[in-house]
């Protein structure tokens, strides 16, 4: 009974999750640190990958995208964020994580593993 009470104000109201200052600028600190840590790693990676550019161009956007809400306009990029599923996830939860990153590998399974030729420009 009480669940179905709980749903219905969900629902109606539509509430909105309020967060200290403090909290979210660590929760954005950290973000930052390990999408820059990742980056940085994967320049490093000899020989690089043959999708770096693809990695790189979301990795951009995912950094991006933590202090503000980029227009995406590059198909190259709108490709590799469908295939990683930012929109969905976004939309649920705020931002997108992934979860099947590699970090040993590089290895991003969602992202094609070669670059496209648009990217290459």
């Amino acid at each position: 009974m009480c669940g179905c009470k709980a749903k219905r104000y969900l629902e109606a109201m539509d509430p909105i999750v309020w967060l200290s200052s403090r909290t979210w600028f660590i929760f954005a600190m950290r973000r930052l640190k390990c999408l820059a840590r990742f980056q940085d790693q994967l320049s490093r990676f000899r020989p690089w990958p043959l999708n770096y550019g693809s990695l790189t161009h979301v990795l951009a956007h995912l950094i991006q995208c933590v202090g503000i809400t980029p227009i995406v306009k590059d198909p190259d990029l709108r490709y590799g964020l469908y295939c990683v599923g930012f929109q969905q996830v976004s939309r649920r939860f705020g931002c997108t994580f992934l979860h099947n990153l590699n970090l040993s590998t590089t290895e991003l399974p969602e992202i094609d593993r070669e670059d496209p030729d648009g990217l290459l420009r």
